[in-house]
């Protein structure tokens, strides 16, 4: 049984700390000789996502207003959607242009619990993720995707701090 990592699952989404994760395995896979599996988690959970406005007490119950509310949601969701694809092509591009061969998926649901799925689904030796670096009650509060991988991966996990 051999310990080399061959397969890295990248974690991404659209903050500053993705930016540096996706530097360091890049780095990494370079050196490894490494695939790189990169994953977006399209969910509620991140920050960006689109946030559906409450109808019920602003809006007194006009049907209208709340199905012109709701259509803007849906179109704000998709735009979320394809940043969330395009941020992945983009990053596929890169580590191709350094000659890391990468492949990429968005999922959508629960962050944690899918990092882990795509994992074990791609056979990945490593996992690298961003830890954002939130304590006390906002980390109760908004969860702890790091903390849930750390605990459930089928593989190593390599935790990159902000």
């Amino acid at each position: 049984m051999s310990s080399t990592i061959q397969k890295i699952l990248v974690a991404l989404d659209h903050s500053e700390i993705s930016d540096l994760v996706f530097e360091e395995v890049l780095t990494l896979a370079s050196a490894l000789n490494a695939k790189l599996m990169l994953v977006h988690v399209v969910s509620a959970e991140e920050s960006i996502s689109p946030r559906m406005m409450p109808t019920g007490s602003i809006l007194g119950g006009y049907s209208e207003i709340a199905s012109v509310s709701f259509e803007r949601f849906r179109e704000e969701w998709q735009a979320y959607i394809d940043r969330g694809i395009e941020m992945l092509q983009s990053r596929a591009k890169q580590a191709a242009d350094l000659g890391v061969e990468a492949e990429y998926q968005q999922l959508s649901g629960g962050t944690g619990i899918q990092i882990c799925e795509a994992a074990k689904t791609a056979d990945a030796d490593l996992i690298a993720i961003g830890r954002r670096g939130y304590s006390g009650f906002k980390e109760f509060i908004m969860g702890s995707v790091s903390n849930y991988v750390l605990h459930h991966a089928p593989c190593s996990v390599m935790v990159i701090h902000k």
